[in-house]
């Protein structure tokens, strides 16, 4: 009996075992499996800024700054979205493009915003320079552009300089200051240079200027009608929330936008600055700034601006700025970048001996701003695109938060026929800038901690500002006494 049937049973039990372990084994590596997956989720979707475009795209082909919106003008795009969503946990998304204020969140009260003190010459937010660039200047710089812009109407514009082999929109530095002037080795920065000059001479205040050490700039092309822009503080954002219990952001001493053609949308800054992160405030007033080649804006960086607002001029044509930001020292930001020049591609600075004269015209918030009320049954209303949900304007305590605001977009398209690249200001009454809450919960994730060097850095700005503005007053958002 044994001898016939043994290896037969032999077999039934090895077969039995064998199939008790390949269930075990399947087991543990679906368990294994679901472990990792999980682990890699966990880490893709972590909390955190995912470096220097966390909190903003760096470019305006779609502001923070970073970035970014003229001056430091940022895009939004899909990627900036997801990781909005990683500063917020359970954060319904209510991305609906026509949406309205009537069909989202509820609204957050919000009281007007406190006056701050402007710090440019003629006591005003903003001061207009015409024709700042010499005219052989401009023509070439466009052609340049032109040799490394690729366009599909339609879609964002790709733009690469031969100078560098860099975006256009990457941050770049020039050194200047009053003491010692620049050494423009191309026609770019030979702009920059001209640029530099007229807001050290003629915008920023003399006890301002001094302490102006250079400044960052960046090309920014977008087509005219793009709503993608983002809507931001201007800030070193290399040195964003680096030093717990300040500002969140440093602003620069001035925000530029210098336009090269005459289309796109407008600049649009609000009268809105971080002047607290415990109280919500609305702005009382927008400042419409239309693009006019050779026209050159510079305003108080601190101010809340973008180039999103639904007011195109030239639809489909290309808007292109040259945006800069002015400091004490190189930002952190334009030493990250670290863009190096290509000797071969540069293309030496021309004679402009002969440039015609400037006009220089300190715009004050007194005079040309409208308060009609005819017109307002005309205004329209439109949603600002903003980083991680509204955290800039909203703080803290109240984002995630989306923004609406009204503008009267067909009256000022049609004073651009009479006016070409006016500037115009309105006053904002209840309804005009509304704040709401988006839906879900709200909590927020935990900031990244910052490198050293980011947050020595941004001490040294702190402190080098003590010595330029006068303690107690909303000049950094809160008054930095603290640090001073």
């Amino acid at each position: 009996f044994l001898t016939v049937f043994q290896p037969l049973l032999y077999s039934k039990i090895m077969r039995y075992y064998s199939a008790v372990a390949a269930a075990v084994v399947a087991v543990l590596a679906s368990y294994l499996w679901a472990s990792l997956v999980s682990d890699r989720d966990g880490a893709s979707n972590g909390v955190g800024f995912g470096g220097k475009e966390g909190r903003m795209a760096s470019n305006e082909q779609g502001d923070r700054h970073h970035g970014v919106e003229d001056s430091g003008d940022q895009d939004s795009s899909d990627d900036d979205e997801d990781e909005d969503d990683d500063f917020y946990e359970d954060v319904e998304d209510e991305d609906d493009e026509n949406s309205s204020p009537d069909d989202v969140g509820p609204i957050l009260e919000a009281a007007p915003a406190p006056d701050v003190n402007w710090h440019l010459q003629g006591d005003a937010p903003f001061v207009i320079v015409d024709d700042i660039l010499p005219k052989p200047l401009l023509d070439k710089i466009l052609v340049e552009i032109e040799k490394g812009t690729k366009h599909v109407p339609g879609e964002s514009a790709d733009c690469v300089l031969e100078r560098d082999g860099s975006d256009c929109g990457d941050e770049r530095w020039f050194a200047y200051s009053l003491e010692e002037k620049g050494q423009p080795r191309d026609i770019f920065e030979q702009a920059v240079e001209f640029i530099v000059k007229a807001d050290l001479e003629r915008v920023l205040p003399h006890s301002v200027a001094a302490a102006v050490k250079g400044s960052s700039w960046r090309i920014l092309l977008t087509e005219s009608g793009d709503p993608s822009s983002v809507f931001h503080y201007d800030s070193d954002e290399d040195t964003d929330y680096a030093i717990p219990g300040t500002p969140l952001i440093i602003h620069p001493l001035l925000a530029t936008v210098t336009y090269l053609t005459d289309y796109g949308n407008p600049t649009t800054v609000f009268d809105h600055a971080i002047t607290s992160r415990e109280k919500l405030y609305a702005p009382k007033a927008a400042y419409v700034c239309m693009p006019r080649a050779n026209k050159h804006i510079g305003f108080d960086a601190r101010l809340f601006h973008g180039s999103g607002a639904p007011i195109p001029k030239g639809k489909g044509k290309l808007r292109i700025i040259i945006g800069m930001n002015y400091h004490t020292r190189q930002s952190l930001e334009t030493i990250v970048e670290n863009v190096t020049l290509n000797e071969n591609g540069l293309v030496k600075p021309i004679d402009v001996s002969k440039n015609g004269a400037m006009k220089v015209t300190p715009w004050n918030n007194d005079q040309n701003i409208i308060t009609e009320e005819e017109i307002r049954d005309t205004w329209e209303s439109f949603e600002l695109e903003t980083s991680a949900h509204g955290l800039d304007l909203c703080g803290v305590k109240h984002a995630p938060c989306r923004l609406f605001a009204r503008l009267p977009v067909e009256e000022i398209l049609h004073n651009e026929t009479d006016k070409p690249g006016s500037t115009i200001g309105f006053q904002l009454g209840q309804g005009d800038f509304v704040i709401r809450q988006v839906p879900g919960k709200k909590k927020l994730s935990k900031f990244p901690p910052s490198d050293d060097k980011a947050t020595a850095l941004a001490l040294k700005m702190l402190r080098e500002r003590c010595a330029i503005y006068e303690k107690g007053v909303y000049t950094m958002n809160p008054p930095l006494n603290n640090i001073c």
